[in-house]
């Protein structure tokens, strides 16, 4: 089973997003997958390939990860993209926490701490952004432009099974976590 860890949005501002990023115009001709508005997300942990007798102790670990933190206030930022914003792969949103005090970084952080006991870690910099489109081939130059902020209440982190098909991948819900009202 291919597994994440992540951050919802409510199903209007994925599709308001969806929209705004479809009108955006770019620097030069650019071949994209732009993700599927439903598909939308947080990442705070790519586990990858796990067994599924794994399942129930990556439950349990994410339990004990994420039951003292409180719900969060999310709000989208600029438009970023990996390796850089002159060449980039992956164009996305940055998020900031707007929760007081933010918990969003101690969340991931907890997180990815408690996975390490199942030998499961990312060595990648938590970055939170929500990831709009991938480029089919080569990198491009991001246009210069203030994204709208959209805003956003999280009171949950879900863990997410990855099926990979011709079309794209296929995202289906696990479980979900509540955090603290």
């Amino acid at each position: 089973m291919r597994l994440f860890i992540a951050l919802d949005l409510p199903p209007e501002t994925r599709k308001a997003i969806a929209q705004w990023f479809q009108g955006l115009l770019f620097p030069e001709p650019v071949r994209m997958n732009p993700v599927r508005a439903d598909r939308i997300h947080l990442t705070l942990l790519f586990l990858g390939e796990q067994p599924e007798r794994r399942l129930s102790k990556i439950r349990e670990v994410l339990q004990e990860s994420t039951h003292a933190f409180g719900s969060l206030t999310l709000q989208t930022g600029s438009l970023g993209g990996f390796p850089h914003p002159n060449r980039a792969r992956v164009v996305f949103l940055n998020v900031r926490d707007r929760t007081a005090p933010p918990q969003l970084h101690a969340l991931a952080r907890s997180i990815r701490e408690h996975f390490q006991a199942l030998e499961i870690q990312d060595n990648h910099a938590f970055h939170p952004h929500l990831t709009l489109a991938r480029i089919r081939r080569g990198t491009i130059s991001l246009p210069e432009v203030i994204p709208p902020t959209w805003n956003w209440h999280v009171q949950s982190v879900s863990l997410y099974q990855s099926t990979l098909t011709p079309g794209g991948p296929r995202y289906t819900i696990l479980d979900t976590f509540p955090l603290q009202p």
